[in-house]
């Protein structure tokens, strides 16, 4: 069981641990696993948050069979 607050979740086979709130994006990244993205930048928000028909979308990933954006895709259990 994850500690209060904290998500466990597969990214390619790999049980991490993200706190609530994190998005896909920042998970994997914390946890040294790459989704290529372009807008991800500290203290920038996500063109896909401003913009979404402008945004990248270069951080598609598949998430409970959806495909979503991964900079804006808040973590979910499992």
């Amino acid at each position: 069981m994850a500690d209060e607050g904290l998500i466990t979740l597969n990214i390619d086979g790999k049980n991490i641990e993200a706190r609530e709130g994190q998005t896909i994006l920042e998970a994997a990244k914390a946890s040294d696993v790459y989704i290529p993205s372009l807008c991800a930048y500290p203290d920038l928000e996500p063109l896909a948050r401003v913009v979404p028909d402008e945004a990248c979308q270069l951080c598609v990933v598949e998430a409970n069979d959806t495909v979503v954006l991964a900079c804006i895709t808040p973590v979910s259990e499992g």
